[in-house]
């Protein structure tokens, strides 16, 4: 059963840490790539270390996979894709497992329409949905 807000942020970022440490490169992270300076940088202020050689979308996305703090951070500002439910159109939730309804494939790859709901990273949990559905809040029906 979710729990609301925080609580059931920490517990998705745990599961996700978890399926990919199962299966590497299981867990797909899409970053709007406008934020990606800032996103980095707000890592960095919270102790996560850069390699020198590495760029900073792949930091994020390492940092998240690896460290439970930086993917709770993420969290917060990400939808999680769920799998095609309908001709083209995604069942989607905020990171706190709230069911956010469906989006169109179009809709998920507009950085644009997506930052006006205020979500700058997109995980895709299709392939392990049924796996993280004790967190995630049931599909309304419309």
């Amino acid at each position: 059963m979710i729990t609301p807000g925080s609580e059931n942020r920490r517990n998705i970022a745990s599961r996700l840490i978890e399926l990919e440490s199962r299966q590497p490169g299981l867990v797909r992270i899409r970053i709007n790539p406008g934020i990606v300076p800032g996103l980095a940088k707000m890592l960095t202020e919270k102790g996560f270390k850069k390699p020198f050689m590495q760029s900073p979308q792949q930091f994020i996305v390492d940092c998240g996979l690896s460290y439970h703090e930086a993917l709770y951070s993420l969290l917060e500002i990400t939808l999680l894709s769920g799998p095609n439910s309908r001709n083209h159109e995604f069942d989607c939730w905020f990171g706190s497992g709230e069911y956010a309804g469906w989006q169109g494939h179009f809709q998920l790859q507009n950085y644009e329409h997506l930052a006006n709901n205020r979500v700058f990273v997109v995980i895709n949990i299709s392939q392990f949905v049924t796996q993280m559905s004790d967190l995630l809040e049931p599909i309304h029906k419309s």
